[in-house]
């Protein structure tokens, strides 16, 4: 395991569950636009720490490009992109949705991601 600083995972700060989701749609509507499925990646959901925009992340922010608002991270997970979505089952506000606007490979040592995500305000059931 990698020891530099940004490379270490505090795994007492994943204190927050999240499904990956992945959009399979592939009907079509009346206009011919497809329609999205949003379906959890996985049976169990992502431990992942959720922070607002600033702090301790702000070196990796500079670099990323886009309108966001939160950050997740999370342990490394292969074949994480910006074209998948975050559902955290918020027990305060409900269920949130978290698109993906940026995701940093810390170091690029495959041991944790830094997901940069806004919230879209939609509202999904469970």
């Amino acid at each position: 395991m990698a020891t530099r600083e940004a490379e270490i995972l505090e795994a007492g700060r994943l204190d927050r569950k999240c499904w990956l989701q992945k959009d399979v749609g592939t009907a079509k509507d009346s206009q011919n636009k497809r329609i999205p499925d949003w379906q959890n990646v996985g049976n169990l959901p992502r431990s992942v720490a959720i922070d607002e925009k600033g702090g301790k992340k702000l070196f990796f922010a500079q670099q990323v490009q886009g309108d966001w608002t939160l950050v997740l991270t999370l342990r490394y997970t292969p074949g994480l992109t910006t074209a998948n979505r975050w559902l955290y089952q918020d027990p305060n506000q409900g269920n949130r949705i978290f698109q993906i606007v940026a995701v940093v490979d810390v170091n690029e040592a495959h041991v944790k991601h830094l997901c940069f995500c806004k919230e879209t305000g939609a509202t999904v059931a469970t």
